[in-house]
Order: C-alpha cells, then sequence, then structure tokens
C-alpha cells in the first residue's frame, strides 16, 4: 500500500477530528479517566486559586508526580479559559502518533515509511489514549516526554 503525502494528512488529520467528537461526546473507552479528571481537576482548581495554595495542596496530597502539569494547565485556564485549554490538550495529544512516527522512522531505517506511519496511527485506537485526551489527564503529556 502506498501512501502519498496528502493521504497520509488526510489520515492524520482524521485521527485528530475522532479526538475531537470524542472530547465532545465525553468518551471514557479506558473505564477510568473520568475519575482520572476529577482528581486531576483539584491540583488544577488549588492552583487557580494562588499558586501556594497549589503547592501546598501538591505536597499534602503526598503526590510524587512533577506539578509542571498542573501549573501549566491552572496558567492557560486562568487566561484563555477552560475550553481552550481542552482542545490545546487534544491538540498536544495528537503530536504523540507523529513523534511516535519520526522514532519510528529512525529505528527502523530498511522498512517501508508507509507501514510506519499507519503504526503510528494505531495509538489514535488506543482506549486509554483517546480517554486521557478527552479528559485532560496527565498520562498522555507523560507519554510525549517518554517518546521524547
Amino acid at each position: 500500500m502506498i501512501l502519498n503525502k496528502n493521504q497520509q494528512i488526510y489520515f492524520y488529520l482524521f485521527g485528530i477530528f475522532s479526538l475531537i467528537i470524542s472530547s465532545i461526546i465525553g468518551e471514557n473507552s479506558s473505564g477510568g479517566s473520568k475519575l482520572d479528571k476529577e482528581i486531576t481537576r483539584q491540583f488544577i482548581d488549588n492552583f487557580l486559586i494562588s499558586f501556594d495554595n497549589g503547592i501546598k495542596y501538591f505536597i499534602n496530597s503526598g503526590q510524587v508526580q512533577s506539578p509542571i502539569f498542573y501549573i501549566f494547565a491552572s496558567i492557560i485556564e486562568k487566561t484563555l479559559g477552560f475550553n481552550f485549554l481542552k482542545y490545546l490538550y487534544l491538540l498536544i495529544s495528537s503530536i504523540i502518533p507523529a513523534i511516535f512516527y519520526i522514532s519510528l522512522k529512525k529505528k527502523f531505517t530498511g522498512v517501508d515509511r508507509n507501514i510506519l506511519f499507519l503504526i503510528s496511527l494505531i495509538i489514535f485506537l488506543s482506549p486509554y489514549f483517546r480517554s486521557s485526551a478527552a479528559w485532560i489527564t496527565t498520562d498522555n503529556f507523560a507519554i510525549i516526554f517518554f517518546i521524547l
């Protein structure tokens, strides 16, 4: 199967569009992302009150992850609104298949790039990935740094 650049772009845009629809309908195909969003929301809300309040809540909760995601999310939400944060996170999440494709190209130089491209698009079918993107949990943000 040979895909030209336009076809690759259409496939990729279809994946992004499916994430937007997923967010609109509140897809929770992984089963836990809706609950994870409530936990994440508490951290963001405390950082929205004040940086000091957010750090205190973060420390008192015993959280072992970095607070960077919550800080950025609260700043974006405070300045641009929740809907902007929601769709920005969807777009940031949609970068994961592209980064994965680039990684695959570097690792498997002798393999057909169309096959590598299609493999990278499988991420869009992952219930865990889709739910994390739709409910603004920290998981996809962490995956970006892991792949990089």
